[in-house]
């Protein structure tokens, strides 16, 4: 899926909602800890760097697996066992890859889209989910061809941003009141 928006319009947001839901639900009808899906959001903007600084033409996207543990070792800092847990995760088909910026990548867009394709070539269960503003070099049509659904986010208005930050502080008061935890309020939704 490309989350396509306009600047400030929530795509950052939309992917990190869809990160919490996901993270909770349980994949293919399964209740249990292995069965969940892992959300991992990327900012491409980093990614790209990382492309960049590889020599060698197709360097970049041949590493599939290679980039992505080269990322979360370094920009991610996460020890070596941990590492090899979230390949596992991805080898296992329980792998969210949410891919923030596609536009901040700018000259790496086409690398991008490759490395995405080769890992979902060679992960046919990962699940990818992009944002970009509408830029040139990000396009809905071409991405459709690759097989994106193309999800136009639209921004709130003022009104409807208001209700969000209402109904979210509404909720963590009454948590608070009750002296219970609850989990994280979704905030309504709204459909244009």
């Amino acid at each position: 899926m490309l989350v396509l928006a306009r600047a400030a319009s929530g795509k950052s947001v939309v992917l990190a909602q869809l990160g919490v839901a996901v993270a909770g639900a349980p994949s293919d009808g399964e209740d249990s800890v292995e069965q969940r899906v892992l959300p991992l959001k990327i900012p491409l903007v980093t990614l790209a760097s990382m492309m960049r600084q590889t020599t060698g033409e197709g360097a970049a996207t041949a590493a599939g697996v290679g980039l992505l543990r080269r990322y979360l070792r370094e920009h991610e800092k996460l020890a070596p066992p941990r590492v090899e847990c979230l390949a596992r995760s991805l080898s296992h088909g329980a792998m969210l890859l949410l891919l923030d910026g596609l536009d901040e990548a700018t000259t790496q867009v086409e690398s991008v889209l490759q490395w995405v394709d080769e890992m979902s070539a060679a992960h046919p269960r990962l699940r990818v989910v992009l944002s970009s503003r509408p830029v040139s070099g990000v396009d809905p049509s071409a991405m459709g061809a690759r097989g994106f659904r193309i999800l136009h986010v639209q921004p709130l208005a003022s009104s409807q941003v208001c209700v969000c930050v209402c109904h979210v502080a509404l909720c963590r008061s009454l948590a608070c009141a009750r002296g219970t935890v609850v989990p994280e309020p979704h905030p309504p939704s709204f459909v244009e």
